[in-house]
């Protein structure tokens, strides 16, 4: 999610579903502690069976993934969206008195006597949303994992996270923004640099609430868990990409093996992002091989039985996303396709979230300035 959200809301039809992936700053600010109520549904992950590795939960209906942080004392423990979108961590505030935040768990100098206020404002706008605030500092705690961290304390943050479990954002992206909303050390830099972890990478599994069972989600810091995949993983260099984005130049992308004949695309991996959005053309040329779909602005509607398989390629390997991730069905007998005529960024970018991490696994290397894939 380097920016779950982006300049303009990604708030999509017929679903909450989310896109946080950071773009701008700055709004007023309200304090004041409350005692929070988080009442939020949320599919626990199992626990992890590799050291440095947190579970990773979901909200039952795969539109959000996050996993449990701690702060300082750890007196309490934080649902953070895990975004290798986003490079800014930050968490809700106590002094936030909006109802957003009194809905969710917050963190404040009440909370440990190790956290420092620094006072100094930072501001994010993301595809689905806004938060604002000042800038802290405190040991931070995740996957067993302790390291010191500056991040964010959000006291003004937009109505957008009431529809979401996560009581923050934890950035996993590569962070080369040219002007960070906390200009500090990520919580990746930490951890190398603290020697938490030898290999500056982690490896990511997300589970699909559809298929049932114990959720075996899960975050891995450090190297990759081969428990998880199939085979060998295959790697794809990273493009340069000033935003801090995990883009990735594709291949190929096809539908039931037809190509889509389009060349020159690269894809911006984001686990912030609930689905696949890409430039109305492309997506206009994928749906067309869907049989009985049609296009509804920048959704689409699709049979509810159908059962196809998208595919994409990175460097001559494909990956196939299952129907389950792109049929989504609504309150009524109509489906809607979650792969979305958006143009987020550049006219030959996607931005490819969840619909497609759920079906692999994925290695985000920093060291070696590459992605990596398994297949399940």
């Amino acid at each position: 999610m380097h920016q779950l959200f982006w300049s303009c809301t990604v708030a999509l039809l017929l679903s909450p579903a989310a896109a946080f992936y950071p773009y701008t700053n700055r709004f007023p600010i309200h304090r004041v502690a409350v005692q929070r109520d988080n009442k939020y549904n949320v599919v626990s992950a199992a626990k992890p069976s590799q050291p440095d590795s947190a579970g990773v939960n979901e909200d039952g209906t795969d539109f959000t993934y996050f996993a449990s942080m701690s702060f300082g004392e750890g007196k309490q423990s934080f649902n953070m969206l895990v975004d290798s979108g986003a490079s800014n961590t930050w968490v809700m505030s106590s002094e936030c008195t909006l109802d957003v935040c009194t809905a969710h768990n917050t963190f404040g100098t009440e909370d440990s006597s190790t956290l420092k206020v620094t006072g100094k404002a930072f501001g994010i706008t993301y595809g689905t949303g806004s938060v604002e605030g000042v800038i802290g500092s405190d040991t931070a705690h995740f996957a067993g994992l302790s390291v010191p961290l500056t991040f964010g304390l959000g006291q003004n943050v937009s109505t957008e996270f009431m529809s979401y479990p996560m009581d923050g954002i934890v950035g996993l992206g590569r962070g080369d923004s040219t002007e960070p909303a906390i200009d500090a050390p990520t919580f990746m830099d930490a951890l190398k640099s603290s020697g938490a972890i030898k290999t500056k990478l982690y490896g990511l599994n997300l589970w699909r609430a559809s298929d049932g069972g114990t959720n075996n989600g899960e975050i891995t810091f450090g190297f990759p868990d081969s428990s998880k995949y199939s085979g060998s993983l295959s790697y794809v260099t990273t493009m340069t990409n000033s935003d801090g984005f995990w883009e990735i130049p594709i291949g190929e992308a096809s539908v039931n093996g037809k190509s889509l004949g389009i060349s020159q695309r690269s894809a911006l991996i984001d686990s912030g992002t609930s689905f696949i959005l890409m430039p109305s053309d492309d997506a206009q040329k994928l749906h067309s091989q869907i049989q009985g779909s049609y296009q509804d602005g920048e959704r689409y509607s699709i049979p509810c039985d159908w059962k196809g398989t998208v595919s994409i390629t990175f460097n001559g390997v494909t990956y196939d996303i299952s129907y389950k991730d792109v049929v989504y069905t609504s309150t009524n007998d109509q489906c809607i396709s979650n792969i979305v005529g958006r143009q987020t960024f550049g006219p030959t970018q996607w931005l490819v979230g969840d619909v497609f991490l759920k079906n692999v696994y994925s290695v985000f290397d920093f060291d070696g300035n590459r992605m990596g894939f398994g297949k399940k």
